[in-house]
């Protein structure tokens, strides 16, 4: 699984990633402590740059690792490639804890995006 650091702006959680395919089993890692934010409502913004999609019929998995300040974050909006993508969530925790692992699994088939996801909260 690879790390990628991931910068904040405006609750949008935007990674930069050229292909699709290839951020299969990634961890994004958020850190929250000492950002200010007061909204824990974010959005994860998956746009690669040569604006490819998932091969057909593939499946994606990944982790966004928050870091937090005392908030209870959740990504509540997944976009592809500019296009809002059906996000099912389950397993929903909502103690605050110092760390939240939100794991999504993104299937393309048929030009459309599906993903559930499922919410996990550490001390």
């Amino acid at each position: 699984m690879s790390l990628i650091n991931v910068s904040l702006t405006s609750n949008n959680i935007t990674p930069p990633i050229s292909n699709l395919d290839d951020i299969n089993n990634t961890l994004f890692y958020c850190d929250l402590s000492g950002s200010g934010l007061s909204n824990d409502v974010f959005s994860l913004k998956l746009n690669p740059s040569n604006n490819n999609n998932l091969s057909n019929s593939s499946v994606l998995k990944i982790n966004v690792l928050f870091r937090n300040n005392g908030l209870n974050p959740t990504i509540n909006t997944l976009i592809m490639n500019n296009i809002t993508t059906s996000l099912f969530i389950n397993n929903m925790d909502t103690s605050i804890s110092q760390m939240t692992n939100q794991e999504f699994i993104i299937t393309y088939s048929a030009g459309t995006y599906t993903s559930i996801s499922t919410i996990r909260k550490y001390d």
